[in-house]
């Protein structure tokens, strides 16, 4: 009886490739040769076959530094063969296996661990089993954590639709105990999950104290940003103690810009944001997160980090009982832009114009345009803007609107 049922590739880093190879020296010869995407993809097969320590090293060497998160974009036949943890930030992964020795190599093949890290053996496809119990449960906890955490959440069990039930055991005293438990080692799956970290307080009991401080040092890891696709999205909120931990309003306020969704279209070539929660509780779940005073203060705080700044800034705004209007806000907002602060501060500009900017107004006008400007050389961050500018183009104010021509514009006639 297993909590998740799922399908293995036929060869990965466990097993090795055993599918004889069909090149010759002279075909790895041009491989390497090329320096681009055909040595790299080579030094993966390389280490498929000869599962060494420096092939693998020379896997990672070749991405000469950059981010290792680019790894998730290879096709998962390609994943197979490295030994990650996909469902984890990878950065930190690749630069301590880059580090490893011989014995930790062979202990890492052995027994897929790596110091105190289980590294899970790779899987073509998962399923929830048609049946489970508090041992599956508990084993899928040791093996997957970050699975775990995300069947704990209710959102996962309303997509199901009523195929499956959100068993109980999951609330039960050993089924919490077990899941808070791991996540206090292995802090960095909470990163990937802030929404969930109210609810989890609520479940905490003793490891109340010990949770928050485990929250702390998930919100100083940097995790891919995510989009809710199904109005099926949540977020528990809980009282911050700032500025102590002030450093939980980044993906705090992540996850809440996470709730802003794009998956509408209207007219059919135009993306248009819509709430996945009403905006009323978006902008309740800040207040219930910190007072409005405290995050200005923090906005304004020059010993803190920009992104905490950032967020806090946004937060105080969009807070309810917020004092200062968006106009007052708008050279803070665009001073505090940083090429690495992530596309969630894009998203967060949309919602400040959304509630607070009335529509097109010289307001909201220039607070865009300023971020346009300072962003100019951001391209993929700047085009979350796209659905606000085609918006604005279609109103009574556009060239193609006085013209009396926007329906033929707009249909390609």
């Amino acid at each position: 009886m297993d909590f998740l049922r799922g399908s293995w590739h036929s060869h990965d880093w466990t097993t090795g490739n055993s599918i004889p190879k069909n090149w010759s020296e002279k075909l790895e010869h041009e491989a390497v040769r090329d320096k681009g995407i055909s040595d790299f993809v080579f030094r993966i097969l390389r280490f498929s076959y000869a599962r060494s320590l420096s092939n693998m090293q020379s896997i990672f060497q070749c991405l000469n530094g950059g981010s290792f998160e680019v790894l998730k974009a290879l096709p998962s036949k390609l994943q197979a063969f490295l030994p990650l943890d996909f469902f984890r930030e990878l950065d930190d992964q690749v630069r301590t296996l880059i580090c490893a020795d011989e014995k930790e190599f062979g202990i890492l093949l052995d027994e897929r661990k790596f110091g105190v890290r289980t590294i899970p053996r790779p899987v073509r496809f998962l399923t929830v089993g048609e049946s489970y119990d508090l041992e599956s449960w508990k084993r899928l906890i040791l093996e997957r954590p970050g699975i775990a955490l995300h069947l704990w959440s209710d959102s996962f069990w309303r997509r199901m639709l009523g195929r499956n039930k959100r068993p109980d055991f999951l609330d039960g005293k050993d089924g919490m105990a077990a899941l808070l438990e791991k996540v206090l080692i292995d802090y960095e799956v909470l990163a990937e999950h802030p929404e969930l970290w109210g609810r989890l307080l609520t479940k905490a009991g003793d490891y109340a104290g010990d949770l928050r401080k485990a929250f702390v040092r998930a919100a100083s890891l940097r995790v891919r940003e995510r989009r809710f696709w199904s109005p099926d999205f949540e977020f528990h909120s809980f009282k911050l103690t700032l500025p102590q931990e002030a450093s939980m309003l980044p993906p705090l306020m992540k996850s809440l810009c996470a709730a802003y969704n794009m998956d509408r279209a209207y007219p059919a070539h135009v993306w248009m944001p819509e709430f996945n929660v009403e905006p009323d509780s978006l902008r309740h779940h800040i207040r219930e997160l910190a007072g409005a005073d405290e995050l200005a203060s923090l906005g304004k705080d020059s010993g803190v980090d920009v992104e905490i700044k950032a967020a806090a800034l946004f937060m105080s705004v969009l807070h309810p009982d917020g004092k200062k209007p968006l106009e007052e806000a708008e050279d803070d907002i665009v001073r505090l832009y940083s090429s690495n602060i992530g596309s969630w501060y894009f998203t967060a500009v949309m919602i400040a114009v959304g509630l607070l900017g009335n529509g097109e107004n010289s307001i909201a006008n220039s607070l865009v345009a300023k971020i346009l400007n300072v962003a100019r050389e951001n391209y993929a961050a700047r085009k979350q803007l796209d659905w606000l500018l085609n918006r604005w183009r279609e109103t009574s104010h556009a060239p193609i609107q006085k013209a009396g021509v926007q329906s033929a514009w707009l249909t390609a006639i």
